[in-house]
């Protein structure tokens, strides 16, 4: 029992000095051991260790203290010290990318997937990724894979319970693709991710709250609650999909999970493109030129958006809402409209923006999970 202890204590220290070596351009062992309160002789055996797996490097010496004395070291962390494959699953083609630990992108290819059974799609993906990692010339030096994929996954057993696109159910992804490719393998819904890649390198990197909500052909969200992912008792929180917004919800046979829910069935790309017969972006366009038939069904899309959001953001009371997804990627300027209507509805305030990673949030996610799994490092 006490060596489990010690060695737990051993490993949260560890991951903490990692945290702040990774969050940080350049500290020192002085640093670590005054910002941790770990002692120096501690932090100097766990500094060393970090250097020996080449995660940490020595650089240049830094300033001296006032007093005086022996220049300290100056600690960085290596971004080449593996790499990392990032995996997001669409119901048309997948993207996958080869970073650094860094998260410096060194490789990028987008799969074209044929819409075949389920064995076909995964068959069609296990090949095509082989291909891209030997092409990668970094086969050895890959820590794990991170994949994102449009359903509810169950985390910690590495399943897809429901995924509709894809005609994936109670599916051990996780299982096949360690089988497949020998290396660590983390799932979970593609929003988890993007809110992940957001909370990295986006717009969700300065709050320990917020939401990310995904406006596509369908609607999704992910929840950051002081700095965690809050996933709920059955992993489906943030399925705001199935938000209820209207008495007529009523009418509508039972809601299941391989069907749209009522916020996304009148708030969605395909709700727009149903009722304007076009795409999204050009109903956008049209509805900006002037096209009255256009610009109805978008007011009435921004109107349901509003609904939703308002509920959201009253319910959680986020310091940010970050909406991302293929409508805004090219239609930012409907923030605003939204930002209005949510000010009537409710008192409860948040600051509501665009993403920053745009289509690249769920990858960098990918890229991030990966990341804090394997060395417990802490993205803030």
């Amino acid at each position: 029992m006490i060596k489990g202890t010690t060695k737990l204590i051993k490993q949260m220290n560890k991951s903490n000095i990692l945290s702040i070596i990774y969050n940080e351009n350049s500290t020192s062992r002085a640093e670590l051991a005054k910002k941790t309160k770990i002692s120096k002789s501690t932090v100097s055996l766990i500094v060393d260790e970090l250097i020996q797996e080449g995660l940490v490097e020595e650089t240049e010496v830094g300033n001296s203290t006032i007093r005086g004395g022996r220049k300290p070291i100056q600690l960085e962390f290596n971004p080449v010290a593996g790499y990392i494959v990032g995996l997001e699953i669409g119901r048309k083609s997948s993207l996958c990318i080869l970073s650094d630990l860094g998260g410096n992108v060194h490789k990028e290819e987008k799969i074209k997937l044929s819409e075949n059974s389920e064995e076909k799609i995964m068959d069609e993906i296990i090949e095509a990724l082989h291909g891209f990692i030997d092409r990668s010339g970094q086969g050895c030096n890959i820590i794990g894979m991170g994949i994102g994929i449009p359903g509810i996954t169950d985390i910690e057993n590495g399943m897809v319970c429901h995924a509709p696109e894809l005609h994936w159910e109670k599916l051990e992804i996780g299982k096949i693709f360690e089988d497949e490719f020998k290396m660590k393998i983390f799932i979970d819904n593609d929003v988890n991710m993007a809110v992940l890649g957001e909370k990295w390198f986006g717009a969700g990197s300065k709050y320990s709250d917020f939401v990310f909500i995904s406006i596509g052909i369908g609607i999704g969200s992910g929840i950051v609650i002081n700095k965690k992912i809050h996933r709920g008792s059955s992993f489906t929180a943030g399925e705001v999909g199935y938000l209820v917004l209207g008495r007529e919800a009523l009418k509508h046979d039972k809601y299941t999970y391989g069907q749209f829910g009522y916020f996304e069935s009148v708030a969605s790309n395909l709700a727009l493109e149903s009722t304007t017969n076009m795409g999204c972006d050009e109903a956008f366009v049209r509805a900006g030129g002037g096209d009255e038939n256009c610009k109805a069904a978008v007011e009435r899309i921004l109107d349901y958006l509003g609904l939703g959001i308002a509920n959201i953001i009253s319910i959680l009371n986020p310091e940010a809402l970050i909406i991302g997804g293929s409508m805004s990627g090219k239609n930012k300027e409907f923030i605003e409209p939204i930002k209005e209507r949510v000010s009537k509805l409710t008192p409860v305030t948040s600051i509501i923006k665009p993403s920053d990673l745009g289509e690249k949030s769920a990858i960098m996610g990918c890229i991030a999970t990966v990341l804090t799994n394997t060395y417990g490092i802490e993205l803030y």
